[in-house]
């Protein structure tokens, strides 16, 4: 009983951490926004998504946040084999559409650090955009590669936490192949296991 306990809190506690990488009004939404850490005075990117709700174009006209002292919205442009970066008064997002901001395209470049970034922490960053609206989203900290630094038991427990709470709640898909192979493993586990204990006996 306990221990279920334990994994339900996790489940509840790694679903709350999804549900904060979404921040909405009534017409934007900004979700999966990370930045990244580069060790030094090397400027961090910020990527994330827009999707515009609305039935007219809104522009980003800015992204701030405490923890730099500058921030800028950039956009990568290639130009045959050469790119170069370029500094935009602003990005617009369709009616009715999305924008991503991702590595060789629209990004926000974060200067002057004020302090040295922690992996997997968080950072809150604010987005204005034309119409007046601001949104304030919690932007997770990654390295180079683009993750928080977790490992594989830790990424496959977080799926399988997150999944268990979508079960809960009746929104999971149903896996009956899959479920009944991981019953069967677990049923013969539990047999070599009492077949031990009867030999040690």
């Amino acid at each position: 009983m306990r221990h279920t306990l334990g994994r339900f809190a996790l489940a509840i506690s790694l679903a709350t951490a999804s549900l904060s990488a979404f921040a909405a009004t009534d017409s934007m939404m900004v979700s999966d926004c990370w930045i990244r850490s580069i060790l030094g005075d090397v400027p961090s990117g910020d990527y994330f998504k827009l999707m515009n709700m609305s039935g007219k174009s809104i522009d980003l006209q800015s992204v701030s946040t405490d923890a730099f002292g500058m921030a800028m919205l950039h956009q990568t442009q290639s130009n045959g084999s050469t790119s170069k970066m370029v500094m935009v008064d602003k990005a617009t997002v369709p009616a009715n559409g999305t924008l991503a901001f991702a590595p060789g395209g629209y990004h926000v470049m974060f200067e002057q650090a004020k302090k040295p970034l922690t992996v997997g922490s968080t950072i809150p960053v604010t987005f204005s955009f034309n119409d007046g609206e601001k949104i304030s989203a919690q932007c997770a900290v990654k390295n180079a590669a683009g993750n928080k630094g977790r490992t594989r038991k830790q990424a496959r427990q977080a799926r399988f936490a997150t999944r268990r709470v979508a079960c809960t709640f009746g929104t999971c898909k149903k896996r009956p192949v899959r479920d009944t192979v991981y019953k069967l493993i677990r049923v013969f586990f539990a047999a070599l296991q009492v077949e031990l204990n009867f030999t040690h006996c």
